[in-house]
Order: structure tokens, then sequence, then C-alpha cells
């Protein structure tokens, strides 16, 4: 694929002139890992948290709380959904858990098309991580859905209705 180079100067006049002449990726041939209608459901979350923190921040009561959500899904599922943060970094963890397992997905909250994905068993002496992921080196197309049909099932839980745009 060849993606158009966006300027073109004229070195003997010094004028600038912009070279459309390639064509740019459509938007299939563009990299995405995370469905679209997940990756909004993030960047919507990212916001609704930043407001959550704002809530808490202005109620002056001295302790500060954590934005910590617990919702239940489907076949005896429930999920946690609480912020995460590694330095200048943010994530949200969500983490569903069922009779058998544990999965935590921990999503970058600017671009949700970065995350890491565990599976943990529970044993007699703790847990034992079954599988993993990092998107960032691997694919797999399998597991990326099914991230984003989580995302799909619960965030929509929490956030609030966007508002009707009246006219």
């Amino acid at each position: 694929m060849q993606v158009a180079s966006i300027t073109n100067v004229n070195l003997k006049s010094g004028s600038y002139k912009p070279n459309f002449e390639k064509r740019y990726p459509t938007r299939d041939e563009l990299i995405t890992v995370m469905p679209l209608k997940a990756h909004k459901l993030v960047k919507r979350m990212d916001q609704f948290m930043e407001d959550q923190w704002a809530e808490i921040r202005n109620a002056h009561s001295g302790f500060y709380d954590l934005p910590y959500f617990t919702l239940s899904g489907k076949n005896k599922e429930f999920a946690t959904i609480k912020p995460v943060y590694q330095g200048h970094n943010k994530y949200i963890l969500l983490e569903v858990t069922n009779d058998k397992n544990t999965e935590r997905i921990l999503i970058n909250r600017k671009n949700p098309d970065l995350f890491r994905f565990e599976r943990t068993v529970d044993t007699d002496y703790g847990s034992a991580t079954t599988k993993s992921f990092n998107s960032e080196y691997q694919r797999n197309e399998e597991l990326q859905e099914r991230i984003g049909k989580y995302i799909e099932e619960y965030f929509p839980q929490i956030l609030p209705r966007p508002k009707a745009v009246s006219e």
C-alpha cells in the first residue's frame, strides 16, 4: 500500500504546494484491533471516569474513593470495572468472572487498540494464568472480538445514555 506524501516544497521558488497524487488508505485498510462500537464506548468510559473523579474531588470529604463498578452479566458472570493508573498512562481494568475462571482486560483509555488480556483459574494455592495476550505485539481475531463483546455488554450498563439533540 502506498500512502501520499502530504507536502511538496519547490526548492527553486521556495513555494509550498500540497501533493495529493497518491491515494490514502481506506477505513478498511487501516489496522484496528477493537471493534468500532467498542472503541467509542471506551472513549465514553474514559470521559465518564474523569467526570466521576471530578465529583469525588469536589465532595471534599477528605477520603477519596475509587470509581468502582460491579455488574452482572449472562451465564452467571459478573464484571468489575475500575480505573488503573501506571505513571502517566491511564487504563480501564475490566474483570469478568464466572464459575471457572477470571478474565482480566487492561485497556488503554487513550488508545483502546492497546490492551492486555489474562485468563486465570483459581487453584488450591491461589491462581494460575492459563492465557495471556498483548495486542501491541500479538493478533488473535477471536479474542479481540470477544473483548469487544464484553465492552459492548458491560460498558452501556454504567454509561449514561447520550442526550437527544433537540432541533
